[in-house]
């Protein structure tokens, strides 16, 4: 389903019980956006294990990873949840703790100052 804009799409994520990100092996960066913001929704999140990996998901933990392209596997991890509304719960749950203990902007902003300073040499980047 599509959205229209950016509040249309966290409604979709509100409504979803689950969101599942199909990714292909590719040599950049996919899917990492969506899976934080279905995360930071509290959504358990099903996707697909690739050689680009996230550092978000345990799997078991705060979400679930299938075999790329493995539509047998994904159909039975999928439908294992969908019986399991406490498990779902579970999953996003502790997807939300996350995001919340490792990826907000105050997390993002932290590390870039302390990526400017080791760059730079200073303790305190910006002062010097």
């Amino acid at each position: 389903r599509s959205y229209q804009n950016y509040a249309a799409l966290r409604q979709l994520y509100a409504e979803s019980r689950l969101v599942v990100v199909p990714l292909l092996d590719v040599p950049f960066s996919a899917g990492y956006t969506v899976i934080l913001e279905a995360m930071a929704m509290g959504k358990a999140v099903i996707v697909s294990r690739i050689k680009q990996r996230d550092d978000f998901i345990t799997d078991g933990w705060n979400g679930v990873y299938v075999t790329p392209g493995n539509v047998a596997e994904l159909r039975e991890r999928l439908s294992d949840l969908l019986e399991r509304p406490d498990e779902i719960q579970r999953l996003g749950g502790n997807a939300r703790q996350t995001v919340e203990d490792h990826y907000t902007l105050g997390h993002f902003v932290e590390r870039m100052m302390a990526g400017v300073a080791h760059a730079t040499g200073s303790s305190q980047p910006g002062l010097n």
